[in-house]
């Protein structure tokens, strides 16, 4: 891509409805909005530069080289009666966020709201599983 080129961000919107077993005040209500994404994080500290008096080069120090990660699934929460927002997320040290993490956070969170919800994630290939 070039250098100052927009980039789009398409959007992906799925309903999970309550599962059958669910009671019917959960079927009838109106359903969360959860934006879902992903990151990972590395804790190898980054290279910059880095402003000294001219002739003597900065030092920089770091304890090791770290090969160790973190990886984090959040949600955004727009609750069924629209005045409350929630933040839900869980770290994975040293691991990807996969298929499975990615369902096993859904199904913890839609059992902590109690509503059906409607998932808004980013349309990336390996969002689609």
């Amino acid at each position: 891509m070039r250098r100052g080129a927009i980039k789009f961000l398409v959007l992906t919107f799925i309903h999970i409805g309550a599962r059958a077993s669910a009671d019917s005040t959960c079927r009838s209500s109106m359903p969360s909005i959860v934006f879902l994404d992903e990151s990972g994080m590395l804790m190898a500290p980054l290279v910059r530069r880095s402003w000294s008096v001219r002739g003597h080069t900065p030092v920089l120090r770091q304890r090791g080289r770290s090969e160790q990660k973190v990886s984090a699934i959040a949600a955004l929460c727009i609750l069924p009666n629209r005045n409350r927002i929630a933040l839900y997320f869980r770290l994975h040290s040293d691991a990807n966020i996969n298929t499975e993490r990615a369902m096993d956070f859904l199904e913890h969170l839609q059992r902590q709201l109690h509503t059906p919800i409607v998932l808004v994630s980013d349309s990336l290939p390996h969002n689609r599983h």
